[in-house]
């Protein structure tokens, strides 16, 4: 018979060991998310005032449309396209301003806000070029 004493199992932690630390969570300082948040939304601003002007020239496309073609969704477009980035800022910059009071992080909003106003950009003058051809 073998009376050798069994091996400690590794798997099992040692309760005498001290648990090792979490990982502290890496976070963006309060300055710097609100400084990110204000030069996204500035940026945010620009892109609105930069897609009014080829959102006007979208009125032009409607000047080959003839028959088949429905000038009330292509105005259904030409709108969204108009006014679709500038409603999209508004509701970000409420919905930073509410984020920022309520010390949560911004600037991860912010900077999507300024993609969806460019989707939704897009998404105006898809719906225009799909209904002239």
């Amino acid at each position: 018979m073998n009376t050798t004493p069994a091996a400690p199992d590794s798997s099992t932690p040692d309760p005498s060991a001290p648990a090792a630390p979490a990982a502290p969570k890496k976070r963006v300082s309060r300055g710097t998310d609100i400084a990110l948040t204000i030069v996204f939304l500035v940026l945010q601003v620009a892109l609105v005032f930069a897609l009014i002007l080829p959102a006007l020239f979208l009125v032009m496309a409607s000047s080959g449309c003839f028959e088949p073609c429905n000038i009330d969704v292509v105005s259904v477009g030409f709108y969204i396209a108009l006014l679709g980035p500038g409603a999209v800022f508004v509701v970000n910059l409420i919905l930073s301003l509410v984020f920022l009071v309520q010390k949560r992080t911004t600037w991860l909003l912010s900077l999507l806000g300024g993609v969806a106003s460019l989707l939704v950009f897009l998404l105006g003058v898809a719906v225009v070029f799909v209904q002239t051809g």
